[in-house]
């Protein structure tokens, strides 16, 4: 079974068998879980449903947290999106129109998938949403680029508890929101035209920016 331990060694492992990331991990999960690997991917698949189904819930005009304080942003962007006003590139947009319409169907009890919180779910559905809406990647593919983001959540959690990000509420919260991060290392480089070596190098680097050791000075906290 692999350990997570590392995204190198990931990689290592993938080098040595000859696969790709995602084989690799979806041959592990398959043993550690004691499903077959159709099984799993089935699963995927509906929770991609889940995430597509939460943008378009998202976007749709009226949309109001249980409070009614929030709301109604991710339909105002589709619309400003739609008339070509934008400012951004058609990807980064749609991706953060997307990732809003998550976060506020979200905040209006709507169904969504925590990945790999609530509090950053819309993250990986932005990315995925806006690759399979702007460059027209195949539904199979993203499917199991979801099991190359999953390994790579596995590694950026132990990385950022070894930093310390678990130290205090908003630590833990900024660590969700970067590991929810980089679980879109992992599938959006897989649809650039980018190599293993490469979507490593990106996750790593995110993480080592983002993730800074803590330093103390007269008690207080320094980041």
């Amino acid at each position: 079974m692999l350990s997570y331990e590392s995204i190198s060694e990931l990689y290592k492992t993938a080098e040595e068998q000859h696969k790709r990331i995602r084989e690799i991990v979806l041959e592990d999960q398959a043993v550690q879980l004691e499903q077959p690997e159709e099984a799993l991917i089935r699963q995927m698949d509906e929770n991609l449903t889940v995430m597509l189904e939460a943008i378009d819930n998202g976007s749709k005009q009226g949309v109001k947290s249980t409070s009614g304080l929030t709301g109604g942003d991710a339909y105002t962007l589709k619309q400003t999106i739609e008339a070509g006003k934008h400012l951004c590139g058609d990807l980064m947009s749609n991706a953060i129109q997307m990732a809003m319409a998550v976060s506020e169907i979200n905040a209006a009890m709507g169904k969504i998938v925590a990945a790999p919180t609530a509090g950053s779910c819309g993250i990986l559905p932005g990315a995925l949403g806006a690759l399979i809406k702007v460059r027209g990647i195949p539904r199979e593919e993203v499917v199991l680029s979801m099991f190359t983001a999953g390994c790579y959540r596995h590694g950026s959690c132990k990385y950022g508890f070894n930093r310390g990000c678990f130290g205090r509420l908003s630590g833990r919260v900024r660590h969700r929101v970067r590991y929810g991060r980089s679980l879109h290392c992992g599938t959006l480089r897989r649809h650039t035209g980018n190599g293993s070596a490469c979507r490593r190098n990106y996750a790593q680097v995110h993480l080592r920016t983002c993730v800074r050791p803590r330093r103390r000075f007269s008690g207080n906290t320094m980041y």
